[in-house]
């Protein structure tokens, strides 16, 4: 297995932004105060001051200078190079596939909140992104607001020869324990999602 690996990565609805994200949320509601006739909202409209204060984590992706230039993905930069653990996923890289999702933004004018899991030799980590267009003349697309959270880190501690069980470090609550566990467990783990197996819980 690669050293850096992707679980799961999936679209989610915005009502997900709940209290457990209130920066994803206050970016959200900024983001839709300053659309105008159902127009995009200039960058100036939203990265004030003010804003800057409230949600010191946004950053502003700008598309690459040159098409063979590739486009910036900000603080998943050091995701990029996961592959997928599940054969029957796409044989591409995370980072190409977040930039794909990053360019269907652009095109579609769409905003963008998704899920990524990953795992490294030491770790198993929930990400969540959220992607904001912006468009000066309110159409064209320029710049992507892009605030990211951590959402869940568990520590992946020896549980035996050649075993590996995940350590919570720093849960969030979720909606349902469905949503607490990507569809996907990490190797050497049986059972479906969210079972004491997955999650290397030993049976009662």
């Amino acid at each position: 297995m690669a050293a850096l690996v992707w679980l799961a990565k999936r679209p989610l609805p915005p009502t997900f932004l709940d209290g457990a994200d209130p920066a994803l949320e206050m970016a959200w509601s900024i983001w839709r105060e300053r659309r105008v006739d159902g127009l995009l909202p200039p960058r100036c409209a939203i990265d004030t001051p003010q804003f800057r204060l409230l949600v010191p984590e946004a950053e502003w992706l700008a598309p690459p200078a040159a098409p063979d230039e590739p486009a910036p993905l900000g603080r998943l930069e050091a995701l990029a190079a996961a592959e997928a653990a599940d054969p029957r996923a796409a044989r591409r890289t995370l980072g190409e596939l977040l930039r794909e999702d990053q360019r269907t933004v652009r095109f579609t004018g769409s905003p963008l909140l998704q899920d990524l899991v990953v795992q490294s030799p030491l770790a198993l980590e929930r990400w969540r992104q959220l992607l904001l267009p912006t468009a000066d003349d309110g159409v064209r697309v320029v710049e992507l607001l892009q605030l990211c959270r951590l959402r869940e880190s568990l520590r992946l501690v020896s549980a035996g020869a050649g075993e590996a069980r995940p350590e919570t470090l720093s849960p969030r609550p979720a909606r349902d324990a469905r949503d607490a566990f990507p569809a996907a467990a990490p190797d050497g783990a049986d059972g479906p999602a969210g079972s004491r197996a997955w999650r290397g819980t030993p049976p009662r």
